[in-house]
């Protein structure tokens, strides 16, 4: 049976990751490193939001992620819900989703990466 493909109008991801809240964590004045963690727990939560964000914007579902980044649909699911998507892997998602590296990482507005 032969496969049918589907053309996907151009949106505009950006404003669904902009959507997603930014990271916000209130320093508790510890100097500890339950700090650091609780930070960088908040950063991988935010990040796993703004790519489920940006894939639902462009109306993709886990199968069409996992087929145009080359991995399995099961290990797509997981780059959305318990691990941070790999930077080979996040480059490739953001040509394929239109949305800049800096917009998935959460970088102040204006600023872009090369």
């Amino acid at each position: 049976m032969r496969r049918t493909r589907h053309y996907v109008a151009p949106v505009d991801a950006s404003a669904a990751i902009a959507a997603v809240s930014p990271l916000e964590l209130p320093d508790h004045g510890r100097r500890d490193n339950s700090s650091n963690r609780d930070r960088a727990a908040g950063f991988r939560r935010v990040f796993r939001e703004r790519v489920r964000a940006a894939r639902k914007a462009r109306g993709f579902t886990h199968t069409d992620m996992a087929r145009l980044l080359g991995v399995s649909r099961y290990a797509y699911e997981k780059y959305e819900t318990r691990s941070l998507l790999p930077l080979h892997l996040a480059e490739q998602f953001a040509a394929v989703t239109g949305v800049q590296l800096s917009e998935l990482f959460g970088a102040p507005p204006g600023l872009r990466w090369r």
